[in-house]
Order: C-alpha cells, then structure tokens, then sequence
C-alpha cells in the first residue's frame, strides 16, 4: 500500500510531507520509497524491518539527507547553546542485530557526512583547548561563530562504536581533523584532534606547551598542534600530545588533513 502524512513527530523531529510505499513480505516489511521533508531540506530512505523472531537482523536503513539544518538539528537532539550551523548533506547506511542490549551495541554500517557553508561556537573541548593554547584572534571568532566552508567525514559504525580516519574542518582562520572513535553505549570518546591555525608563529608560540605542536610551512609562519580526547563524550580530558609520541602513520593521516583542501561531498539529485 501507501501511506502519507502531512506531518508528524519521530523521536522529537518533527517530519513532513511524508510519503511511503508499503510492502509485507513473509517475515519483513519494506518501506520504501521513503521521502520527507524536515529541518529545511529533504531525505528519502528505504528501511527493512524484520518481523520474524528468529531473524539475525531487526532493520536495514539507507538514508540521504539534502540541505537539511544543523542548528535546528542540534536543538531538537536536546543542545541548550548554538554549537554548529549549516546545510547538512550525507549518505547512511545502517542495519542492527536483534539481540543486543542496549540497541545501540547492535548497529553497524557507515556513513559520509556535510555540513557546508557554516558556523562553529566554542564547545566543552575547543574550550579547553583555548585554556591550553591562548589563540585570542581565533577565540574571538568562536564567540559569534567561527564560519568555516566545511566540514566533512566519512564514518564507520561497528558494534555500537563511531569511527573515522577523515573528520576534517577547513575555514579561513584554521584547519581541524579529528581521528579516532566514539562509543555510543558507553557514551564515551577516544580520538586525537589536529589544530591548524593560519596565524603567524610569533602571535602564539610563547603561549603553546612543549608538547603537542610543530612548525610547518614554507615560511615556517604556521603551527599544528594535537590533542587527545579521552573520556566521558560530554565531558572528556584534553590533553597536549608530543609530536614525537606519534606514529609515523597517524602523523603522515593528519598532515595529509590538514593540508589538503576539503572536497565536498557531491550532491546526488534525485
């Protein structure tokens, strides 16, 4: 059959323009296509739900988002403070195990992720990064939004835990990557993140630890710095990490981020 509805509320998004077409088959129901329209853009999907008892599976999702709003996003999700705005583009691929507890440990896939043309405020780690390293030009910037071009990542999903080896930021006052995983049963977070600023060395090497940064550029007139995030993911430690104490491998991923200009996402239209 078919099914639309004009609007509706799903886990506290609100969705319109719904429309979907229905199939039962012996032991699934099948939905798709999905099409709707929510935070200012559009996605479409096709979701299998296993009915059977005994299936291995209990859903297989794959979702496009189109110029959907960040913000907006955010807020509905429960953030009480602007933290990231802009026009999210993404392909996801999701499908869970039935017998995990909590559900969260069952969900493996991947995803690839945009936001474009945005702005970024200081959250609880950028926060204590500039408690770190006093960047003032930047730490202004953060106050109003620091507006950045993109942001991008592509992003594995096994056994509950988010991974990536791309996240990548690029505006004009600083480059951003992040490695490493967030585990969402135990809502907690192992990443190292790479700060790029494209300010000259002598506004703030006096102000940067021994640790955790290193001169780069022709002109020797930029520095990168990294961090390690461990901890609860809404409140992780922050930590300097030295150069030297990374591998060759993860320091040859970072530099190749930070370097490298960010290619968006190409936008499918259907």
């Amino acid at each position: 059959g078919t099914m639309t509805v004009s609007t509706a509320d799903l886990w506290g998004h609100e969705i319109e323009d719904l429309s979907m077409e229905v199939e039962l088959r012996t032991g699934a129901v099948v939905f798709s296509p999905v099409r709707f329209s929510a935070h200012g853009g559009k996605g479409s999907a096709r979701l299998v739900y296993h009915t059977a008892p005994g299936a291995p599976e209990l859903f297989n999702l794959r979702l496009n988002i189109l110029s959907m709003d960040t913000e907006s996003i955010i807020k509905e999700l429960g953030a009480e403070q602007k933290i990231l705005e802009g026009k999210l583009y993404g392909d996801v691929e999701l499908r869970s195990r039935r017998t995990p507890e909590p559900l969260s440990r069952g969900l493996n896939g991947r995803a690839r992720l945009v936001v474009e043309r945005g702005k970024l405020w200081k959250f609880v780690v950028m926060s204590k990064i500039f408690s770190i390293v006093n960047i003032l030009s930047i730490d202004e910037l953060f106050k109003t939004g620091l507006p950045f071009r993109a942001i991008k990542g592509d992003f594995t999903i096994k056994d509950g835990v988010i991974s990536t080896e791309n996240m990548v930021l690029e505006s004009d006052s600083m480059r951003m990557s992040a490695i490493g995983k967030i585990d969402l049963p135990a809502a907690t977070i192992d990443a190292k993140l790479g700060l790029h600023p494209f300010v000259t060395v002598d506004k703030i090497i006096s102000n940067i630890p021994l640790a955790g940064w290193i001169i780069a550029g022709r002109e020797k007139s930029t520095i990168s710095m990294y961090y390690n995030l461990t901890g609860p993911l809404r409140d992780p430690d922050v930590d300097p990490i030295p150069v030297r104490g990374m591998s060759e491998r993860l320091l040859g991923i970072f530099q190749r981020l930070l370097e490298a200009p960010v290619r968006a996402l190409e936008q499918k239209k259907e």
